[in-house]
């Protein structure tokens, strides 16, 4: 049985393409937005931040941070990872989607699954494994100038085979890779962003 979880890659438009911005839904606003963010759940505060938070043109922030809605999958927080282009040429991101385990010392106490991503169990009981990804999203994704793109990002705890969540900071590597420019005259680019949870005791 595999539990995945289908996001939005949505892309808005500044100077951009109309088409985009029908296309792929609702805009991603403002290049000041925090680069974390932080929020309770129960009995921990967690904080996102994303490093490095600019990659030439491209600038990254984390944007909503939210308790996750109920669904069979039983993921617990969602936030958006939004890129913007605030340069002068597109940019075209390809499909670099994967959703991994985190944890102290090899220990799985998160899964963090990226847009399209999630988990796979055998039976509803089994250990879950990771790096499920649905093949029917809109990859690669052109962001034009000026414009911006929001990826939902879905974490887990306590799921079947990981280990109990302890207050601590776990690192999520996300590879991207992406060329700018169009035609015969594009540079490709490859980078690694680290996705930091800092999940601490609330005193709330």
């Amino acid at each position: 049985m595999i539990l995945a979880i289908l996001v939005s890659f949505v892309v808005a438009c500044g100077a951009g393409s109309r088409n985009n911005a029908d296309t792929f839904g609702r805009a991603a606003r403002g290049t000041r937005a925090a680069r974390d963010q932080a929020l309770t759940v129960g009995r921990w505060r967690i904080r996102v931040t994303v490093k490095p938070s600019q990659l030439g043109p491209i600038t990254v922030t984390v944007k909503n941070l939210r308790r996750a809605k109920p669904t069979t999958s039983h993921p617990w927080i969602e936030h958006d990872l939004v890129f913007r282009n605030t340069g002068d040429q597109a940019i075209t991101f390809a499909n670099t989607r994967s959703s991994a385990f985190i944890g102290e010392h090899g220990h799985r106490q998160l899964l963090v699954a990226d847009e399209g991503c999630g988990y796979a169990q055998d039976s509803p009981k089994a250990p879950a494994t990771s790096g499920v990804c649905n093949a029917d999203l809109p990859v690669p994704v052109t962001v034009n100038p000026h414009a911006s793109a929001r990826v939902s990002i879905s974490i887990y705890e306590g799921l079947p085979g990981m280990n109990p969540l302890v207050a601590s900071t776990y690192v999520f590597p996300r590879p991207i890779r992406f060329r700018l420019g169009a035609g015969g005259q594009t540079k490709r680019h490859s980078a690694v962003l680290r996705l930091v949870y800092e999940v601490r005791a609330s005193t709330g």
